[in-house]
């Protein structure tokens, strides 16, 4: 899942000591809680308040991806949700890539040969798409198009969410510039951060380090980074946080925890999103008032910002769609 890759990311990152923790806050109350044993009634309080807004965060999972480089189209109305992990096809404004491969630049000149001859490698069976909202239609269709005949003809529209999800952001936090830095795209003309032995004494401080510096939770986080299934970590995540922050006092801002939980799940790299799922239909599809297939067209020229708000509405039909 994309948000273990995060925690790496976060273990690996250096700082400066931070100041002492503010009193502990916890941004929602709804969710299934998990009630610790504390002396200060105000840690109970507080640590059953984290469960329940742990337990909304896992159950609406990690972002599996990253639309960084492309103004994505919203969808008015519709709430953000999981979008299961897929090998991407990436439409900006300029280029088409697959898994971060450059493939074509738009205009397309091959008809998405290559395209279709890059997917059809790939045994996946499932594809998502993410397309920039100035990109027009004719670009789009030939797109699609390729990937069908690549072999992969259920695929995701990705969108912006026009909502958010159901679990409220974390409340400010001492934390919260550092881990908006860690959420920026890597800047390649920049020499890379340097990423320290997690043994080594001598390291910086890590993100965690700093928040957890007076509550042990280091059984805890091996605990989660050998857990065999994702069940088992999001009860890990879950129960075991508030369990180590009670055992603790609450010695620990919580606010920092679920800013850090956040990023784990990727919720502080842009909008919500949402994915819409389609099956498209192959070039022999015909489409007559009588077949099973819906037929979606524009003017060539059309931005995927105003066709593809249709393209989700025929979607949902549950129909093959056939892209003109």
């Amino acid at each position: 899942m994309r948000y273990l890759l995060v925690v790496i990311a976060v273990l690996g990152c250096t700082g400066k000591k931070d100041n002492p923790a503010p009193e502990p806050k916890v941004a929602s109350r709804s969710g299934s809680a998990v009630t610790p044993t504390a002396a200060d009634p105000a840690c109970a309080d507080a640590t059953s308040r984290l469960g329940a807004w742990l337990g909304d965060l896992t159950a609406e999972g990690p972002s599996p991806l990253m639309a960084d480089g492309a103004t994505l189209t919203k969808l008015d109305g519709e709430s953000a949700k999981p979008i299961v992990a897929a090998p991407v096809v990436f439409v900006n404004a300029t280029r088409v890539t697959f898994e971060g491969r450059l493939l074509s630049t738009l205009p397309i000149e091959d008809h998405g040969k290559r395209v279709e001859d890059a997917l059809a490698a790939d045994k996946t069976t499932d594809t998502l798409i993410i397309i920039d909202g100035a990109v027009r239609w004719t670009d789009v269709t030939t797109v699609v198009t390729a990937v069908a005949a690549s072999g992969h003809a259920h695929v995701t529209f990705v969108f912006a969410a026009g909502t958010p999800g159901k679990t409220s952001p974390p409340p400010p936090s001492a934390v919260d510039k550092e881990l908006a830095e860690l959420a920026k795209p890597v800047d390649p003309s920049k020499k890379a951060a340097k990423l320290y032995d997690p043994r080594d004494p001598q390291r910086p401080p890590t993100v965690p380090d700093k928040i957890f510096k007076d509550c042990p939770v280091t059984d805890l986080f091996t605990k989660i980074g050998v857990a065999q299934t994702s069940v088992e970590k999001e009860r890990l995540i879950v129960e075991g946080f508030p369990k180590a922050i009670a055992a603790c006092g609450c010695k620990v801002e919580i606010a920092s925890v679920q800013r850090l939980l956040w990023s784990w799940y990727g919720h502080d790299r842009g909008l919500p999103l949402i994915g819409i799922a389609a099956d498209i239909a192959s070039a022999k599809d015909k489409v007559t008032a009588v077949t099973a297939v819906t037929a979606v067209t524009a003017k060539s020229t059309t931005p995927w910002s105003e066709a593809g708000k249709n393209v989700a509405a025929a979607a949902k039909a549950g129909k093959p769609l056939a892209f003109k």
